[in-house]
């Protein structure tokens, strides 16, 4: 299933979501929603995570941005210790807001 980036965008901002987020999951959910274009799905690499963000996050933190993004229905995301990886899925809902805007990415 395709996904719009502008569609999650205007999710973020219209929901006043970003203001009750800590910068740094701001900066992950941008990163994640940039990735790629259609998919709800994907994994990034924790040191990707760590080059793009420039900073290093411990798993703990991991565990709370993904219980943060899971709250806020922003995305599912799963980190895998072994792997070394957040599988994560995005979600995109539609509010009243979003419905009446073009979809295009």
């Amino acid at each position: 299933m395709d996904i719009s980036r502008r569609r999650l965008l205007r999710t973020l901002i219209t929901e006043d979501l970003w203001k009750r987020l800590f910068p740094e999951e701001v900066r992950l959910y941008l990163l994640i929603i940039s990735i790629d274009e259609t998919k709800k799905i994907g994994k990034l690499k924790k040191r990707d995570i760590e080059k793009c963000l420039g900073y290093s996050l411990a798993v703990e933190q991991l565990e709370k941005i993904a219980h943060t993004f899971r709250e806020s229905n922003l995305a599912e995301i799963e980190y895998s210790k072994e792997k070394s990886e957040i599988e994560f899925t995005l979600v995109e809902k539609e509010s009243s807001d979003t419905k009446n805007y073009p979809d295009s990415s």
